[in-house]
């Protein structure tokens, strides 16, 4: 790949994200760090990865050449843009919050359809039996930002698909498939708590969720929520 020129780069292994289960891929370059045996070395080749995605069990780093070559072969360093990604995480860990907060307001019957998390906004589609008033989008807004003042420490773990399954309070998309073993994100306590008593009533006040996601660390990291639209998907 020589300056200039645009392709997909594949790793054996990376720091990016690949785009998928609702969250955008990573941006970020790649940095030529050792050059191919038998190849000269090209001052310090860089790659301007613009997307991250995923085909199969392989993740893309699509991009441009920005200085000298980079050849099959090669070793490199992999930077994702930190901020960027921090912003995605602060969506992606608020979505989980919203989640919890329509099923706290709103009741059972308002489910997850799907999600979009970016940079700079986050998304949320569910079913529900109407549109929702304003007294009630205010509520919302508030048990968002209520569980984000909290500082609420943010908690992964794989484990058994049917022991996840078991916690009284994990959400997961209709109709979607998921992996055995699953990784579970759980906002509040941690996951070897949620498996050690699966059916506590504390645990209905968290969020716990199948995610393979990148997430804060804690909730406070977020700042602040801003519930700006909501609308039916005809609309």
């Amino acid at each position: 790949l020589d300056a200039g020129e645009r392709g997909a780069v594949i790793l054996d292994r990376t720091s990016f994200y690949g785009e998928q289960g609702g969250q955008v891929g990573d941006t970020g370059t790649l940095h030529v760090s050792r050059v191919k045996e038998h190849h000269s070395a090209e001052g310090g080749s860089v790659v301007r990865i613009e997307h991250t995605g995923r085909v199969g069990d392989y993740v893309l780093h699509v991009g441009v050449g920005n200085e000298g070559r980079l050849h099959v072969g090669d070793e490199v360093e992999a930077f994702a843009d930190p901020d960027r990604r921090d912003s995605i995480r602060a969506n992606h860990t608020t979505t989980h919050l919203l989640n919890l907060a329509l099923r706290d307001v709103v009741g059972e019957g308002c489910d997850q359809r799907g999600s979009m998390v970016s940079d700079d906004r986050l998304r949320f589609d569910y079913a529900a039996k109407g549109a929702l008033d304003g007294a009630t989008l205010a509520s919302i807004e508030e048990s968002v930002n209520r569980r984000i003042k909290a500082g609420l420490k943010v908690h992964t773990a794989v484990v058994p698909l049917d022991d996840a399954k078991a916690v009284n309070t994990v959400r997961a998309v209709f109709g979607e498939q998921y992996p055995d073993p699953v990784r579970v994100v759980s906002v509040g306590p941690s996951v070897e708590a949620l498996l050690g008593d699966p059916n506590c009533g504390e645990w209905m006040e968290h969020s716990v969720e199948f995610c393979g996601g990148t997430h804060l660390e804690t909730t406070s990291e977020a700042g602040a929520f801003v519930l700006l639209s909501e609308q039916g998907l005809a609309a």
